[in-house]
């Protein structure tokens, strides 16, 4: 096990996340920047989602190499911050962001196509309807087929769109069915043949039929291109306008890296030029082949952990319904050993982010957005958009607060024998007055399967659920001031928006609600046990229980309508912290005693 405190790794600032044996455990000396993030809910060559690695107090089971380092050491990256996942076998994606020439951020996605489990998709004509591809988002064509990763492709016409179809500018190929030629100054060309070998292609000399190709290749998925950035290991890029941008190359090795771009957003990412683009892929990722596709508002970055989501910011939020996207399939990380009693921790050891306040609901570290550590999940975390700002992680003491707002010491837990609850890291902080939100699914992959529906939900009748988390809101006040964690949308866990500010539980279906006597602003342990059955749920909560063994007697209880659940919320309207999630079985699982 990789000591889970600030590691030192190849002399870089970066925070790693994922499953491969170098990196287990969350390692970080540092670093802001989200990332694309994981899992897959299923499709030609995956399914189930990808869990975060292991850290200290979590699941903790070796798992294969997802990205063997040998294959492509991480960069440096000393003029900003980065944050590095693998979140897929053969899958590392690392989000940058840097001040420097000018605010940007931007996620590089490095695949190994000879991975089993790793497959693509190119946009597939659209048969006797008019032009040739029906037009839709990346991420819709992301859900339509089940992929885990995918990024806008080519150039297209009309536009602006007059309808609902468009031609492809340059050569297209979906499955080895080649529908779009070569045409006008679109000669470039990024094919991934059957074995998915990949190969930068232009327009062969002579070539009559719009098909022919130099290297000579068999068309299998094939995206086309104007611009050909990176040719025999040389900056050839031209187009020096700052935009959003898309490329895709290859390395020296065979690797295939993507590179997704934010722009035309001041103050938080600026764009680049291809030019640009083109020395941060021949510097930093070895990339010998590059051709830049579709940029601007069309710039997007899919990703399935398990629900469909944008991983990039897209220009004025929006999804441009564009021509054509490129799929990737890919088989899923796994961190936990099925049937462990303990089958997903989060303890919130990432460096600082902000969370929403009066002045920024969105602050450009992204909130919990793309974090993935802990064990035991099927997805990093993301925000819901329904809520108005983002959720953070605070570090002490730098975050300890002044005034109203102070916490005194980091969140954690000693019992009346002198037991301290096993902790890391930093904690989650909500936002600041407005409501936030922030979501993440478990990886069903790691629960014994008796505690599963037939809908591989967690819930069965008859089987108990633990979870156990520490808390502290930065004020008692009731009068729907609420901080909680949720099982779903259905059992709220906390502080619970009634009069009184304390402590409790809650069924939002019907209202009902119970609270204990310890006020929200004094820091607690939170244990909650569920027992599923047939018809309505039992919930108890305990408060500061004991660790040595499971507490009798709980200071409050709740009949919770019929529920099963498969992911977990943080959720609140006004600053509170959360840290140590853990679900389990059993109640020594969700309550270890540090050593």
């Amino acid at each position: 096990m990789v000591d889970v405190g600030r590691v030192l790794a190849l002399g870089l600032t970066l925070s790693v996340v994922g499953c491969s044996e170098s990196s287990e455990g969350v390692v970080h000396t540092g670093g802001t920047a989200g990332t694309g993030g994981s899992g897959g809910s299923g499709g030609q060559a995956g399914q189930g989602g990808a869990g975060g690695s292991a850290g200290s107090g979590g699941a903790g089971a070796s798992a294969p190499e997802c990205f063997p380092l040998v294959s492509a050491p991480i960069p440096t990256f000393d003029t900003g911050d980065q944050l590095v996942t693998e979140p897929f076998v053969g899958v590392r994606v690392i989000h940058r962001t840097t001040d420097q020439p000018r605010p940007l951020s931007y996620q590089v996605v490095q695949i190994l196509p000879d991975t089993e489990g790793i497959g693509f998709r190119v946009t597939p004509q659209n048969g006797n309807d008019p032009r040739e591809t029906t037009r839709q988002t990346t991420r819709a064509f992301l859900e339509q087929e089940s992929a885990q990763l995918a990024i806008n492709a080519h150039f297209f016409g009309p536009f602006p769109p007059v309808d609902a179809y468009a031609n492809l500018s340059g050569i297209a190929a979906s499955d080895g069915d080649a529908y779009s030629p070569f045409e006008g100054i679109h000669t470039f060309g990024f094919n991934l043949d059957p074995s998915n070998q990949p190969a930068v292609i232009i327009q062969a000399a002579g070539d009559t039929t719009g098909y022919a190709t130099e290297p000579a290749v068999t068309l299998h998925n094939t995206v086309g291109a104007r611009e050909q950035i990176v040719t025999a290991g040389t900056n050839t890029a031209s187009w020096e306008e700052l935009h959003p941008r898309t490329a895709i190359g290859i390395t020296s090795s065979g690797i295939i890296v993507m590179v997704v771009v934010d722009g035309r957003q001041d103050g938080i990412s600026e764009g680049m030029s291809t030019p640009e683009m083109a020395a941060v892929l021949i510097q930093d990722f070895d990339v010998v082949d590059a051709i830049n596709l579709d940029g601007g508002g069309s710039t997007t970055f899919a990703v399935a952990d398990p629900s469909p989501r944008l991983s990039n910011t897209t220009v004025n939020g929006a999804e441009r319904v564009v021509g054509s996207s490129l799929a990737v399939f890919a088989s899923p990380c796994r961190t936990a050993e099925p049937g462990s009693e303990l089958f997903a921790y989060e303890g919130f050891d990432y460096p600082h982010r902000d969370w929403g306040t009066d002045s920024a609901n969105k602050p450009p570290g992204e909130g919990l957005l793309h974090l993935m550590g802990g064990s035991g999940w099927g997805s990093a975390w993301f925000e819901s958009f329904e809520a108005s700002r983002y959720n953070g992680v605070a570090l002490f003491p730098a975050d300890a607060g002044t005034g109203a707002d102070a916490r005194t010491s980091p969140l954690s837990f000693t019992d009346t024998t002198n037991a301290t609850l096993l902790t890391l890291g930093g904690q989650a902080r909500t936002s600041f007055g407005t409501g936030s939100k922030s979501i993440r699914h478990i990886d069903m992959s790691t629960i014994d399967p008796s505690m599963l529906t037939a809908q591989s939900t967690i819930g069965a009748n008859g089987t108990t659920l633990w979870i156990s988390f520490l808390a502290q809101s930065f004020s008692d006040a009731g009068d729907g001031r609420y901080a909680y964690v949720a099982l779903g949308e259905h059992l709220r866990l906390g502080k619970v928006g009634d009069t009184t500010g304390n402590w409790g539980v809650a069924d939002p279906v019907s209202a009902a609600t119970e609270v204990g006597t310890i006020p929200s602003d004094d820091p607690v342990f939170f244990v909650a046990k569920v027992d599923f059955a047939a018809g309505d749920e039992q919930a108890a909560v305990w408060l500061n229980p004991p660790l040595a063994s499971e507490p009798s007697s709980p200071q409050v209880t709740l009949t919770v309508g019929d529920f099963t659940f498969t992911y977990v919320t943080v959720e609140g309207r006004y600053s509170s912290d959360f840290d140590e999630i853990r679900l389990g079985t059993s109640y020594q699982a969700v309550a270890p005693v540090a050593p």
